[in-house]
């Protein structure tokens, strides 16, 4: 299938009769295996599946790397490289990924395979596509747009923390935390929600580390891939300087990009985010009120969601994990 507009492949798969195959692969970025994910998963009263395949197994998912980031591919094979991503398709190689599902107060939205992020990340996303004629430049140009404007939004956040403190480990291939079977149903019953308010600059979930060629290690070094839990970043108001200190070590292949008093991380099973408005919203540039231009020019109350690359314009969302529910035709990383 060649697809020739957008949620092409997530609407054919929705439809199509997989029964007869065994794997469904993609050529393309990140934002075309979330359509390939999308359209092989269901969901039905809170159960969420793949659909089957030959035999009756799980459809199993493959991509040939194509895109500008390619995260998940790096992430689970190490590099970009279309010839590594094929020989893992060709033999057959079987690494099993965590998937989020995302949804509102009152529908279900769409799954998520590495990164949800909100306010920064969703704001560049969102300015992005006003400057398609860019090409790719033009996430560089939205992101020092938003960088200069060191925007926060007042926000709640309420998450299911995970209980026990295990060794921040890397995760490579045949990880061993991703091998860990642990009784879900008996954690969910100890777990209890706990919730962090304040202004953030940005909120992202990461599913997993988000490599991509910018960034060797990711946005969060020490996340899974199948060890059922999100990794929180929580990036309160600070000073551009600050911020950019953390972007910094982001790029330069830090594990420690997290070391600062401006920002929380929290592994969780599932976190909400709520928007909250109050009278001192219309602030930016590092806090000092910036109102000459038009009232829906100047600092708005919420931002936006940049999942996978796609813009969700909803601010109030709920996200959970699914250990597990997606098989690749990769490996791991192998180091």
């Amino acid at each position: 299938l060649v697809t020739e507009r957008q949620d092409h492949a997530k609407d054919f798969l929705n439809t199509e009769d997989l029964t007869s195959y065994d794997g469904v692969v993609s050529v393309g970025g990140d934002g075309m295996f979330s359509e390939v994910m999308n359209g092989v998963l269901k969901h039905n009263c809170g159960h969420h599946t793949v659909k089957l395949g030959a035999n009756a197994k799980p459809i199993r998912l493959g991509i040939i790397p194509a895109g500008s980031t390619d995260t998940v591919v790096y992430c689970t094979t190490g590099t970009n490289d279309p010839t590594t991503s094929a020989l893992h398709i060709l033999l057959g190689s079987s690494v099993s990924l965590d998937v989020c599902s995302v949804s509102s107060v009152d529908r279900f939205i769409k799954y998520s395979i590495s990164l949800m992020g909100y306010g920064y990340f969703g704001d560049i996303i969102k300015d992005s596509d006003k400057l398609r004629w860019f090409g790719p430049n033009r996430y560089d140009i939205a992101g020092f747009k938003r960088f200069m404007k060191n925007k926060s939004y007042n926000g709640e956040v309420s998450f299911i923390q995970k209980l026990d403190h295990t060794k921040k480990l890397k995760c490579t291939a045949g990880c061993e935390q991703c091998s860990t079977i642990y009784e879900e149903e008996l954690e969910s019953k100890e777990a209890f929600w706990q919730t962090v308010s304040g202004k953030f600059i940005s909120v992202i979930g990461a599913n997993i580390s988000c490599r991509c060629s910018r960034s060797s290690t990711g946005i969060s070094p020490h996340a899974h891939l199948g060890d059922g839990y999100i990794d929180l970043i929580l990036v309160r108001k600070t000073t551009r300087a600050k911020y950019l200190h953390h972007l910094v070590k982001v790029a330069d292949k830090s594990l420690d990009n997290f070391n600062f008093n401006f920002i929380d991380v929290y592994r969780v099973k599932e976190f909400k985010f709520k928007s909250v408005t109050t009278s001192g919203d219309h602030n930016d540039n590092d806090g000092h009120a910036d109102c000459s231009r038009k009232i829906n020019e100047c600092n708005p109350t919420s931002s936006v969601w940049n999942i996978d690359g796609e813009l969700v314009e909803i601010s109030d969302l709920h996200f959970k994990v699914h250990r597990q529910l997606i098989t690749l035709y990769a490996l791991g990383i192998e180091e």
